[in-house]
């Protein structure tokens, strides 16, 4: 048997020609070696194959990891890029901010500043957030920090805040108008706290969680002018009463309030114990009208009555009396 120094196939002693590939053989008895020398060829040329398949393996799993950064193509980009705007433009900033910056390191493209539009994002997330809260003050100082800011910017999220922007200034003049509401409330002014209150009415907003806010608030306004309105009413009816009450009570004093005070002067019925000041409805609790009473008008003596009573006494001190007069000089002096 020789074998084909060729292909290495084993043929007859007397083959001159390879039964396989058909190549002439050579008649020299080192065909064996020849085979091995084939086969170790073979070998090589498997083990060869095997690495470079190994290799492609590996690579094709290399460039699978690492995709985004070796082939981050514009397209890709762009359409993270758009993601987050639409985002912006719904009110989501906080998953906006997110998707930029899972971007902020890739290739950019169309001229786009990643870095600024996160903070864009970023402080348009906190004007949002103060006017969810109704925090006038630090929102007005917020929304004039971020107008100087970015006057000059051209990024596409400046136009996804403007509906936000734009509420906060509305929410300003909603907020000056609520304060003015309860100044008017504070003075028990009704009128123009309606007129307030129907303003603040009128205010629209593009946050639907915020008008919804704003709805509700109104409806607690509404319900506390009600309240002070009808509180208001019920003390001037009962002031009115009171009035009618008191002018009654002069009707049939002759004319004389209980509130007015009695005449001023010195006489011995007074005994140094009744004020200037002392009204009639007073001096019907002290022992001086007891006395006049007693002695002159009778305990049910109108006001004018004690009036003219006392007017009398103290002309009667000051014609030098050291004592009451007489029931009878009283009487003689009245008609009684």
């Amino acid at each position: 048997m020789k074998y084909c120094e060729h292909c290495g196939q084993e043929n007859s002693s007397s083959s001159n020609f390879c039964q396989s590939c058909g190549k002439k053989m050579s008649t020299n008895n080192n065909s064996k070696q020849k085979k091995e020398r084939q086969l170790q060829k073979k070998g090589s040329k498997k083990v060869l194959y095997s690495i470079l398949a190994f290799l492609v393996i590996i690579l094709a799993g290399a460039g699978y990891i690492f995709k985004d950064t070796l082939f981050y193509s514009k397209d890709t980009f762009m359409k993270e890029y758009n993601s987050a705007l639409d985002n912006a433009n719904s009110g989501n900033f906080s998953e906006a901010k997110n998707i930029l910056n899972q971007i902020k390191d890739k290739d950019k493209y169309d001229d786009v500043n990643v870095e600024e539009d996160i903070r864009i994002v970023a402080d348009l997330s906190t004007i949002d957030k103060l006017l969810q809260n109704e925090n006038a003050t630090e929102l007005n100082t917020k929304v004039t920090e971020f107008k100087k800011d970015y006057k000059t910017s051209t990024s596409r999220f400046i136009e996804s805040g403007n509906s936000l922007i734009t509420d906060a200034n509305t929410y300003k003049k909603y907020s000056d108008g609520l304060t003015e509401f309860n100044q008017y409330l504070d003075k028990d002014d009704i009128t123009n706290a309606k007129t307030s209150l129907d303003t603040l009415k009128n205010y629209k907003f593009n946050s639907s969680k915020l008008s919804e806010k704003i709805k509700s608030n109104l409806a607690d306004l509404e319900k506390k002018l009600d309240k002070q309105e009808k509180s208001i009413k019920d003390k001037q009816t009962a002031k009115a009463e009171e009035k009618a009450k008191e002018a009654q009570a002069t009707a049939t004093s002759g004319g004389i309030s209980d509130n007015d005070t009695i005449p001023a002067g010195t006489s011995v019925v007074f005994s140094g114990a009744i004020a200037n000041s002392t009204t009639y409805k007073e001096f019907r609790q002290t022992n001086a009208y007891k006395t006049i009473a007693t002695n002159y008008v009778g305990f049910n003596a109108t006001n004018a009555e004690i009036k003219a009573c006392l007017e009398w006494l103290i002309q009667k001190g000051k014609e030098g009396y050291q004592a009451l007069p007489s029931t009878e000089e009283y009487r003689s002096a009245f008609g009684r």
